[in-house]
């Protein structure tokens, strides 16, 4: 099998941080996180000629100097199109498109603990809650998970802590294809999962790298 380049998007003049697919029921679209603060929406208007990714939207979250480091789009079906934000300087920025105006800020999240650039954001897939998950990894501010309401205005319901144990620094965050069970890399080569168990996040398992140096 061979990979061929199908178009080249040269629209950022600083560096891109973060970039991720639409989820499928909203076409062919890509966003671009830049170091500028800006984020570009592509499409692909035609599905057989992947060469044209004109910017269908982009919006500035003016998030200070480092920009933007991470992206996740909104996984639900249920809701308008939403995309997390998470910045060098801490912000969690939720972003919404309005069809006639475009995309509008939606809502910011503050979390608990120090602040810390946000290396990490990830919406769980929803079937059939009546609520969103968001998870979000801070590189000196830990790992959290914040439910949020569903609908047209999002309602930060709650945001708590999630215990990695030790000084560990989260890295990339997943979350499992029901939404139910989430993936956290530190920075010692420890992968931890989470999972909710009445009402409480507890880690259910540990993988480590055999030349791994973490702390228990």
């Amino acid at each position: 099998m061979r990979w061929h380049g199908k178009a080249t998007l040269a629209d950022n003049k600083r560096p891109v941080r973060d970039i991720e697919f639409a989820p499928h029921h909203l076409g062919l679209r890509l966003a671009a996180a830049s170091q500028d603060g800006t984020v570009r929406i592509y499409r692909a208007n035609e599905v057989m000629n992947l060469e044209h990714w004109p910017v269908q939207g982009s919006f500035d979250t003016d998030v200070g100097e480092m920009g933007c480091l991470s992206l996740s789009w909104s996984k639900s079906a249920f809701d308008p199109p939403t995309i997390c934000v998470g910045g060098h300087d801490g912000s969690v920025q939720l972003w919404r498109e309005d069809e006639p105006r475009g995309w509008a800020k939606a809502a910011e999240i503050q979390t608990e603990g120090p602040p810390g650039a946000v290396v990490d954001v990830d919406w769980a897939p929803n079937i059939g809650r009546s609520f969103n998950l968001l998870a979000i990894a801070k590189a000196a501010g830990g790992l959290h998970v914040c439910r949020l309401g569903r609908g047209e205005d999002i309602e930060i319901i709650e945001c708590v802590a999630l215990q990695l144990g030790g000084n560990r620094l989260p890295w990339r965050v997943q979350w499992n294809a029901a939404g139910t069970l989430l993936a956290c890399s530190t920075d010692d080569g420890l992968v931890s999962f989470f999972k909710n168990d009445g009402g409480e996040w507890v880690c259910v398992s540990q993988v480590v790298s055999k030349t791994a140096q973490h702390t228990p």
